[in-house]
């Protein structure tokens, strides 16, 4: 009896599905970035621009973030606190844009940059943001025709990215983000521009050409650094105040 019955639970466990892996609530993971330093007469700056996904599988906010300048040894020489992203509120496999500065005028000493570390954490509820009086929701809007832009204007290389916005909605839009990612020929980020377009509305079935100038201290770093850009993508967001 005592085997049969030991047959009987076997039979009955493996008919029990296998649990399976649980994703996180919500959770911002950084999936590339790129850092860059600009130079000019009146400052010198360390950049640093990620791209970031929520790969949880709740709406998730930006919470906080951090970037550290360190040397070879892995000393730190400066930190920032002041991280911004947009947009800053991710729905599940969505990605947003991380972006921070450091005044490299404000180097302790001599020694070189040798490293940085970029981190993000999400906020502790839906919608919370440090700092700034606004978030960027999970309703987008469709872009199209995104473009990047460059000519030669009175011997200054002058680059624009720009992208048309069509509202599809029975209502105007208003208060939208426009966020414009610029990538090399390999795809990946380069730097990105955000332009935050209040007060101005699009009426329902119309369509507005959107643009940004690219500052010519970037550009010249990447040239400095063999790379060009050769794509443009676009996330256009709207934002609630």
């Amino acid at each position: 009896m005592g085997r049969k019955l030991a047959a009987v639970l076997a039979g009955f466990l493996l008919c029990i599905p296998a649990a399976s892996p649980a994703l996180a609530e919500g959770e911002l993971t950084i999936v590339q970035e790129s850092y860059y330093e600009t130079h000019s007469k009146y400052r010198n700056t360390a950049h640093i621009a990620a791209e970031v996904q929520n790969t949880g599988n709740e709406t998730v906010a930006f919470g906080e973030g951090k970037f550290e300048l360190l040397d070879a040894a892995g000393e730190i020489l400066l930190t920032n606190e002041w991280v911004t992203m947009s947009p800053s509120v991710l729905n599940p496999g969505d990605k947003g844009y991380a972006y921070a500065n450091i005044s490299l005028d404000e180097l302790p000493d001599t020694r070189p940059v040798g490293k940085h570390v970029l981190t993000v954490a999400k906020g502790a509820n839906y919608g919370v943001t440090t700092g700034r009086n606004y978030v960027g929701s999970v309703v987008y809007h469709t872009a199209k025709n995104p473009r990047y832009e460059k000519a030669d204007i009175n011997n200054r290389i002058n680059a624009k990215a720009l992208v048309d916005i069509e509202n599809l909605e029975t209502a105007t839009l208003y208060d939208f983000g426009v966020l414009f990612v610029v990538k090399d020929a390999e795809g990946k980020l380069m730097y990105f521009k955000e332009d935050l377009v209040f007060n101005v509305g699009i009426k329902t079935g119309s369509t507005i050409e959107v643009r940004d100038d690219i500052d010519l201290d970037t550009s010249r770093s990447f040239e400095e650094m063999g790379l060009e850009p050769a794509a443009v993508d676009v996330i256009i967001y709207q934002v609630i105040r």
